[in-house]
């Protein structure tokens, strides 16, 4: 498995999990983000979207086959957030979780973010979200 430079057409590609707002987004030149793919798979899209200096939207796209390769998946994209973090030097990321997917609440627990409430029918398929944040 490599890590890629994100393209928008990847996009295309992923079959995510659920739902990614993509109106009026142009993921490739507002984020720095990086697509985990392999032998004309793509597992995974990772990166953050610079809010204001020092604050960053972070997010995790995943495809149903990133299941598979959960453990490999997990280790290349804890080795490049670092790198990530590292360049936009942040103070605050913060990002947004349904409120019915616990395994990635774990997730980001694990990586020190903590829950800060929920936002109600704030996905793009009307479903709650939490929102989780991490001070640095």
């Amino acid at each position: 498995m490599i890590v890629v430079p994100f393209e928008n057409w990847h996009l295309d590609f992923l079959e995510p999990e659920y739902p990614i707002f993509r109106e009026g987004i142009n993921w490739e030149t507002q984020a720095v983000a990086q697509t985990l793919y392999e032998d004309g798979h793509y597992f995974a899209i990772f990166g953050a979207v610079p809010l204001w200096e020092g604050n960053v939207e972070t997010f995790l796209f995943t495809s149903k086959k990133f299941k598979n390769r959960k453990l490999q998946c997990i280790k290349l994209i804890k080795q490049h957030e670092k790198l990530l973090e590292d360049f936009l030097k942040p103070r605050r990321a913060q990002t947004t979780v349904p409120t019915t997917n616990c395994v990635w609440q774990r997730w980001l627990e694990w990586q020190g973010y903590v829950n800060e409430g929920r936002m109600t029918a704030f996905g793009p398929d009307g479903r709650d979200h939490y929102r989780y944040a991490k001070v640095y």
